[in-house]
């Protein structure tokens, strides 16, 4: 059956084993909800680049009938400090907020996946038995027929045995259905197909060793001590926050536009009045 197949990883050539470190790490690489997350924080990673960058001058070039005819033009955009810093800091505390974020997500990533496997092995353990019931039940029919036929049972203890052979079949059929199920459940939190069972589980249900804690030191860290640290999720929000206070620093500090320094040169006049490159200088305010 399935369920043994899956508790067994040699007895299914095709099914790769994995250990529950393994799954988890997949998980973590080829994972749907870890790749979103490792989007996210990329991209806010990606927009505090961006908003350390300074703007880009503008050069232009022009020419008029009037001396002098030829016109070119620098045009550097004067960041005010105030306005860049409130930018800046509102995409860093945005970038701090994806990153807990993210780690929040691997950290959920890992509870998901060990949780999806403990039930798969439990799953698969629950099918065995069940499976082990149904063979029981079965050679309890044909003993029943056995002692029918030579006249030390009734057609009644037959009957009887039939139904509880076949409902121990449709139960052990149900739990191998529910073994299977798990597994690709837990596939589908690896990023591998969910269509077929291409794993077998290698871990046990054994419980974890834990070393006991160093003499003296068991009851150092107390509840309330404990409590302090901010989750990641905790820490997230906050940073979120102050982003948004930034923004809206940013938002109140940008009602008038940032101004620029021009610099340029003037040239050729036809008249011959004026001779070489005539500087000009000027400060633009957008209105």
């Amino acid at each position: 059956m399935v369920a043994g197949a899956l508790a067994l990883p040699g007895r299914a050539a095709a099914q790769q084993p994995i250990t529950r470190q393994a799954a988890a790490e997949s998980a973590l690489t080829h994972g749907a909800a870890a790749a979103l997350a490792r989007a996210s924080a990329t991209s806010a990673r990606a927009q505090l680049r961006t908003a350390r960058a300074y703007p880009n001058p503008a050069f232009s070039t022009s020419y008029s009938k009037d001396a002098p005819q030829y016109h070119a033009l620098l045009d550097i955009p004067v960041e005010l400090p105030w306005l860049r810093g409130a930018r800046i800091g509102a995409a860093g505390a945005a970038d701090v907020s994806a990153q807990y974020t993210f780690e929040f997500a691997r950290a959920s990533i890992r509870y998901d996946v060990d949780t999806a496997y403990t039930k798969a092995l439990a799953s698969a353990a629950h099918a065995r038995l069940s499976r082990r019931n149904a063979q029981d039940a079965d050679s309890l029919l044909r003993m029943a027929t056995m002692r029918r036929d030579a006249g030390d049972a009734s057609e009644l203890d037959v009957q009887l045995a039939t139904v509880n052979a076949g409902e121990l079949e449709d139960i052990a059929l149900a739990d191998s259905l529910d073994a299977t199920s798990d597994v690709l459940q837990l596939q589908r939190l690896m990023g591998l197909p969910a269509d077929t069972v291409t794993i077998a589980l290698a871990d046990s249900l054994a419980l974890p060793v834990v070393a006991d804690p160093p003499a003296g030191r068991a009851a150092t860290t107390s509840p309330a001590a404990a409590g302090d640290a901010p989750t990641l999720q905790v820490a997230a929000a906050s940073a979120a926050l102050r982003s948004a206070n930034q923004s809206l620093a940013l938002a109140r500090g940008s009602v008038w536009s940032a101004p620029s320094l021009q610099v340029g040169f003037d040239a050729h006049d036809p008249t011959g009045a004026e001779t070489g490159l005539l500087p000009t200088v000027g400060l633009s305010l957008p209105l």
